[in-house]
């Protein structure tokens, strides 16, 4: 495993994946926009949260940021972004 990924249970995000939602947080609070992206690539987001963002702001959003989307294609399938 290296450090850009997170190793997870699909229903249990852990403390690891808190963490790093803090800290993106505190990083869009502080206008640090390098530092806040490269933590939303490393974040586990939950299904319905990635769902709500394709629906706002459309696939390409997704992709274009580099969420990760691990627990929604379990969820959703593959492919999900595209339907």
């Amino acid at each position: 495993m290296d450090e850009h990924t997170i190793q997870t249970a699909p229903a249990d995000v852990g403390p690891e994946n808190t963490k790093l939602i803090n800290a993106f947080a505190d990083a869009v609070i502080a206008d640090d926009d390098e530092q806040a992206t490269r933590l939303a690539k490393l974040i586990l987001f939950q299904p319905e949260s990635l769902m709500a963002i394709k629906i706002a702001r459309g696939a390409a959003h997704i992709r274009e940021r580099g969420f990760r989307t691990d627990l929604a294609d379990r969820k959703y399938g593959h492919g999900w972004l595209d339907r």
